[in-house]
């Protein structure tokens, strides 16, 4: 008896189910689906690197005021440069310094390490800022990046929208004309990533890192940027009359 009841319940689901699915089916979208693109290379506009002052010695007191006192010198002379779009920001670490010599942990001293990250528009003026750093004797240069700014990227985002919808609706014509149908209202429209300029933006793109050489009257690396690819995709439904 518990048997045959539950068979007829299972029987009542599986009825119940596929008549909703059969009742969906005429109800779905008809028409003429296209994939529109947009592809263009964008410059990037902005560069950031750190660049770092550090000092050695048994009291970490001293060691502290020392590394201050470079990076101090090293934030006066970016500061002169008065750049475009720049920020600042300031890092600061002193620890203990120890090392095995074989039969024991012996200490070297307290290394102080105080870091100046700089972001700025002006990408040309990257040799010049490299150029104060050594000047104001900086121990380390790192984390040169150059990368595609947020404000440039939504413009350049968004003005490729209007070519991607555009696109779909001649790729969208022409398979229309082939299909011998005429194009309709648009029922849905999606917009998607194929690509992204910001893949390789902040803390992305090319970097470098390198100690200053002794001889600080060699100057500075040249450096340059590269263009990112932005693609941007658009997905539209047309009715098909």
């Amino acid at each position: 008896m518990n048997s045959v009841k539950y068979k007829g319940l299972f029987a009542v689901i599986w009825l119940s189910t596929s008549t909703s699915i059969l009742a969906a089916a005429p109800n779905m979208p008809q028409g003429i689906t296209a994939v529109g693109t947009c592809l263009k290379k964008i410059a990037q506009d902005r560069i950031s690197l750190t660049i770092s002052s550090e000092s050695l010695t048994p009291n970490p007191s001293q060691s502290s005021q020392e590394a201050t006192q470079e990076y101090q010198k090293i934030r006066n002379e970016i500061q002169k440069m008065k750049l475009n779009n720049q920020t600042l920001e300031t890092s600061f670490s002193v620890g203990e310094v120890k090392e095995y010599d074989g039969k024991k942990t012996v200490s070297k001293g307290y290394r102080a390490n105080v870091s100046l990250q700089i972001e700025t528009s002006e990408i040309s003026r990257a040799g010049e800022i490299l150029a104060a750093a050594v000047k104001s004797g900086a121990k380390n240069i790192s984390n040169v990046v150059f990368f595609v700014s947020t404000e440039k990227h939504r413009r350049e985002y968004d003005s490729c929208l209007g070519v991607a919808s555009s696109n779909a609706k001649e790729k969208a014509g022409k398979l229309a004309a082939g299909l011998g149908v005429k194009l309709g209202k648009v029922l849905s429209v999606t917009e998607g990533f194929v690509g992204d300029a910001n893949s390789n933006g902040p803390n992305f793109g090319p970097r470098m890192a390198f100690a200053m050489a002794e001889d600080r009257s060699a100057g500075a690396p040249a450096m340059e940027t590269k263009l990112i690819e932005l693609s941007v995709s658009a997905t539209v439904l047309f009715e098909a009359n």
